[in-house]
C-alpha cells in the first residue's frame, strides 16, 4: 500500500495521503514442519511419482511449485548434484540423497525436458493436481497441516541444527540475503542468527 501512495504522490498526488496509512507489522513467517515419523509414513505410503514430489520438496529444499518442474536435464547423477534456479534467477546445485537417485534411476527415459515427476507418473502433473494427491495422502495418515512448502522448511530447520550456520541455509534454500533465512527459520532474536548476521554484514564492507 505504502508503495502505490509513493508512485501516486511522485505522479503529483497529495502527500497528505501517507499519513493516513497505518503502518502494519509484517506477518509472522508459518512455522509448521514435518516431524521424522510424519515424514517416513509419507514416503512409505506414497505413489512413486508422489513419493518423488515429497522427497524433492524435502531433501532438495525445493519449492513446491519447483519441484514439479525438475527434469532429468537438471540432474547430474555422477555428481549427486541436482541444478535449479531460485528467486532471482540464483543458480543453485543441490546434493540429491540416496533415496532421490533410487527414484531418479528408476524414472522412465522420456523427452528430457519433461519434468521428472509427470515422467514417473505416466501424465502431465499441475501443482494443483500434486497438492491434492499429497493431502489426500496426508489426510489418510492423519497428518494435519504439513503442507508440501512445509517440507522444504522442514529441511531447513534439519540443516540449521545440524550446521547452526546460517549460511549454509541460505544456500540450500536460494535466498539472495541472509536476513530472508533468518525470518524463515524465525530466528531474528537468537544470538547465534545475531552473530551471523553481524558477521556476513562486516565481512561485507571489508572488516575482519
Amino acid at each position: 500500500m505504502r508503495y502505490v501512495l509513493a508512485v501516486l504522490q511522485t505522479a503529483g498526488g497529495s502527500a497528505a495521503l501517507a499519513p493516513l496509512v497505518p503502518n502494519t507489522a509484517r506477518p509472522s513467517p508459518r512455522n509448521v514442519t514435518a516431524t521424522a515419523d510424519e515424514l517416513k509414513r509419507l514416503i512409505e505410503h506414497a505413489a512413486p511419482w508422489l513419493r518423488l514430489y515429497i522427497l524433492l520438496c524435502h531433501d532438495t529444499a525445493l519449492r513446491a511449485s519447483a519441484a514439479l518442474a525438475v527434469t532429468l536435464r537438471d540432474y547430474d547423477a555422477p555428481n549427486r548434484e541436482l541444478t535449479s534456479r531460485g528467486k532471482g534467477g540464483v543458480v543453485v546445485r543441490l546434493p540429491v540423497s540416496a533415496q532421490l537417485m533410487q527414484l531418479f534411476a528408476l524414472c522412465p527415459k522420456g523427452d528430457a525436458s519433461t519434468p521428472c515427476v509427470a515422467l514417473m507418473r505416466g501424465l502431465p502433473t499441475t501443482y494443483d493436481q500434486a497438492r491434492v494427491a499429497y493431502q489426500a495422502l496426508a489426510h489418510s495418515l492423519g497428518i494435519r497441516g504439513v503442507r508440501p512448502h512445509d517440507l522444504r522448511r522442514s529441511m531447513s530447520e534439519s540443516a540449521w541444527q545440524t550446521t547452526h550456520d546460517l549460511r549454509v541455509v541460505q544456500a540450500l534454500l536460494g535466498h539472495n540475503n541472509l536476513a530472508t533465512t533468518s525470518y524463515y527459520l524465525q530466528r531474528p532474536t537468537s544470538p547465534a542468527t545475531r552473530a551471523a548476521l553481524l558477521s556476513a554484514v562486516e565481512e561485507s564492507h571489508g572488516v575482519q
